[in-house]
């Protein structure tokens, strides 16, 4: 019962080009929250997510080799990722309707406030 199984090396030019390219977006999504010159409203979140969603999907298909892998697996785990953060954002984005009565129970009960 021997089966042939090849697995991909993956070549480190690759591999350090996906790292550069991770490291540089932790360094803009990092930029992205601590900035105060650029505003972006409500669109923040969902900014965030994207970049996170790109930063999944890189680890995904190169350090997990689904670029090597059945092409149906590959577009699965990528819809799946996009999705989510697609979803969260459209429901993260209704936040400053709600965040006056947030703010209200902040100021009326401090000591469980904290909690939060």
């Amino acid at each position: 019962m021997s089966e042939n199984h090849s697995h991909y090396v993956t070549p480190l030019p690759v591999l350090l080009g996906t790292f550069l390219a991770l490291v540089g977006l932790t360094v803009l999504t990092v930029y992205q929250a601590t900035q105060d010159h650029v505003d972006f409203g409500r669109f923040e979140v969902g900014l965030t997510l994207l970049i996170a969603a790109v930063k999944a999907i890189l680890v995904a298909v190169i350090f997990m080799q689904l670029a090597h892998d059945k092409p149906m697996n590959s577009i699965i785990l990528v819809s799946s990722i996009l999705f989510v953060a697609l979803f969260l954002s459209i429901t993260l984005m209704d936040r400053a309707e709600y965040k006056p009565q947030v703010d209200d129970y902040v100021i009326q009960h401090p000591k469980t406030a904290d909690s939060l």
